[in-house]
This record gives structure tokens, C-alpha cells and sequence, in this order.
């Protein structure tokens, strides 16, 4: 039984179990666990989720490419970006504050060292583009020039996570553990170590089939140079742990190979 928490909960508890849902954050957002051989991330689910498959997220690079809008000395963890007319997840300029918490930043330049960070914080856009504040995990290692530095951000990938057809361009994250959905958004998926994802019938079928990569579909497949849909131009998953004893496929069980 998937456990509940939030406003009905019976009890409150201190952050959330692997099998439990939340209606809400009961922690930051790609929060990671290790429990042995395996690795869990901490999501918000865009949709429902279904643990048969794996999951990928749907966000994309939000802020695009341009100048900086204030110059900024070395040393700092504040930085101010600009938010295009067209920019934003629904591209119509507006940036909620927030939005970009667990997410990355670049900053380009003609004359100094490019570096990218983690965002901490921002700050919102009402309406039409405009001047959003990053507070970032570090101080700046070089300084930012209106004339010279050029920056583009996105959000955290576990921000808006989805199953069904990733349309091929979408990365996955890992494989969920129950089935989140946007009333219960808040929880868990496994990112690396044993476990279980729908398989196509060829993964683990024959000897040295072992290699698995993800479809469009969020189902794994043997790595094939002779099909598109699981070629090696498509995403690793990871790798075939056992067959049965007569050598056919098993499950198969995974030992999925995404984020360690």
C-alpha cells in the first residue's frame, strides 16, 4: 500500500519514505539517497506516473542566451540574468520566483573563463521578459561585463517528471518507485542499482544482449545498430543482471545505470 502524506496523513512524519507520496515538498527537489547499491532522487511528478516504465523530464532550457544585463566583480553568489519576451516554461516572458532552484546557469564571455553553477534562487518576472536574480550555490569565479559575458539557465530536471512517450528528445532520470501523480506529485525515483523496467522481448533474450538503452517509451532494449528506436544513439539504461536457468530472458532485472 502506498503510503499518503500531507493533510490527511495520520501522522506526521519527518521527510518522506521511498514508497510514500506527499501533496507536497518535504524536501529539495533532486535530493539524494543511497541505500547499497542503490541510488534514489527526489521528484515532482507532471503527470502519473507509471513505475513499469522509466521516467524522464519534461522541462526544458527556459532562459536562452543573451547578455548580461548588470555587471557583477568576482566573489559574488548573486547574479541578475535577463528573461526574454519568449522565454520562460510557457514562453510568454513570465518567471515564477523559484522556478529555477535545483536548476543550472552558464556564463559565456569573450574574455574570461566560461563557468557554470547550480542555482540556489530566483527571483520572478511578471510579465513580457524582463530582469530575473539568481542567488547561485558559490561565489562567481570571474567577473561578469555587460559588454563581454552572455548567460542562459534551466531548471532542475526533477521539477516536472513524466512517463509515456518522450517524443525522443527528452531525458530520463531513473524509473519510479510508486505512481505519483499532480495530486500526490512529491517523491521518489531510482536512479541507479537493481531493479525492474518493462522490457522488449529481444533485452536479455540471447547471449551478449545485455546492454540495455531506453525507447521512446520509457521500456529498456537490447543496444541495436540495426533499429532505430533502440540503436546506440539512444540513451543508456544499464545492464541485464540475471536470465532464468534455461537461458531465456528473466524479468529481466536491471541494473540501471543513469545517476549514480
Amino acid at each position: 500500500m502506498v503510503r499518503i502524506l500531507g493533510a490527511d496523513a495520520p501522522v506526521v512524519v519527518p521527510g518522506q519514505g521511498l514508497y510514500e507520496v506527499s501533496a507536497t515538498a518535504l524536501m529539495r527537489l533532486g535530493t539524494r539517497l543511497v541505500r547499497g547499491d542503490c541510488v534514489y532522487k527526489y521528484v515532482k511528478a507532471g503527470g502519473t506516473l507509471d513505475p513499469d516504465f522509466g521516467c524522464w523530464g519534461y522541462n526544458w532550457q527556459c532562459i536562452t542566451f543573451a547578455a548580461a544585463p548588470v555587471a557583477k566583480s568576482a566573489g559574488t553568489n548573486v547574479i541578475s540574468m535577463t528573461v526574454g519576451a519568449s522565454d520562460g516554461p510557457a514562453a510568454d516572458g513570465v518567471l515564477a520566483a523559484h522556478y529555477l532552484e535545483g536548476g543550472r546557469v552558464v556564463v559565456f564571455s569573450d574574455t574570461v573563463s566560461t563557468f557554470s553553477m547550480q542555482i540556489v534562487d530566483n527571483t520572478a518576472v511578471a510579465s513580457g521578459g524582463g530582469t530575473t536574480v539568481l542567488t547561485l550555490e558559490d561565489d562567481i569565479p570571474v567577473a561578469i561585463a555587460t559588454a563581454t559575458s552572455y548567460i542562459e539557465a534551466m531548471p532542475s530536471l526533477y521539477v516536472d517528471v513524466r512517463t509515456g512517450n518522450s517524443g525522443g528528445t527528452r531525458p530520463f532520470l531513473g524509473v519510479p518507485l510508486v505512481a505519483l501523480s499532480t495530486t500526490y506529485p512529491y517523491g521518489w525515483i531510482q536512479t541507479w542499482g537493481p531493479t525492474w523496467v518493462t522490457p522488449q522481448a529481444a533485452l536479455g533474450a540471447s547471449a551478449s544482449n545485455n546492454v540495455a538503452v531506453f525507447r521512446h517509451d520509457g521500456s529498456v532494449d537490447d543496444c541495436d545498430y540495426s533499429d532505430a528506436n533502440n540503436s546506440p544513439k539512444c540513451q543508456h539504461a544499464g545492464r541485464v543482471l540475471t536470465r532464468t536457468a534455461a537461458g531465456a530472458q528473466a524479468a529481466p532485472f536491471l541494473f540501471l545505470e543513469v545517476s549514480p
